[in-house]
């Protein structure tokens, strides 16, 4: 399935799907149920685009780990807070649970293309001084962490958890191969079942 959206205080309805109530748990239920009639399994994904939401869309600018212009929105995005970091590994961990309400077979986390928990992993859009900040990978890696958790958390040991990542992310200063190496080596050891690997953010030039 595409992205669905996770964060109650910032969400479109431009085509993407949600999943930050449980009002919509009925109708993802009714598409799970038609998957599995047809003997087909079904993956959901958890989004945040952070800096890569822009006003036309959203009705403001996105909210970042930290306020560095994008050259894909073309908006510098709000920085968070770290309370508001904090509340949202709990939408994440929501969101989760709502996953395996509406009858998905597994659980995405997405970290790729420059979205959300990318920018957080990126030297170049991390700018935090705070516990979700650093000068190493593994520092930056904080937020991560703490979202697989919840998500592991809220849908129990045995279903099947995956995290996609970029395996370079092609934008000069920011995270390369042997970086993705070890974001997908931490994220095993955080508990997850598959790495899905792609490339590239949006505003990467190739």
């Amino acid at each position: 399935l595409g992205a669905v959206q996770i964060d109650p205080e910032y969400n479109t309805n431009e085509g993407i799907m949600k999943l930050y109530d449980d009002s919509y748990i009925p109708s993802m239920r009714n598409l799970t149920d038609a998957v599995h009639k047809e003997g087909g399994k079904i993956m959901a994904q958890l989004l945040h685009q952070g800096r890569y939401a822009n006003s036309r869309e959203y009705g403001d600018v996105g909210k970042a780990p930290s306020a560095v212009y994008s050259n894909y929105t073309r908006e510098t995005p709000r920085e968070m807070s770290t309370e508001e970091v904090e509340r949202l590994v709990e939408y994440y961990r929501q969101a989760a649970e709502r996953v395996v309400k509406a009858g998905f077979d597994a659980v995405e986390i997405s970290t790729n293309s420059g979205y959300l928990i990318g920018q957080f992993l990126s030297p170049l859009t991390n700018l935090r001084i705070d516990k979700y900040g650093g000068t190493t990978l593994e520092e930056r890696m904080t937020f991560m962490h703490e979202v697989v958790a919840a998500v592991r958390n809220a849908v129990g040991p045995d279903f099947p958890v995956v995290i996609r990542i970029c395996s370079s992310d092609l934008v000069n200063g920011s995270n390369i191969n042997d970086d993705a190496c070890k974001v997908a080596m931490a994220a095993e050891e955080d508990g997850v079942d598959a790495i899905h690997v792609t490339g590239g953010w949006h505003e990467a030039t190739v």
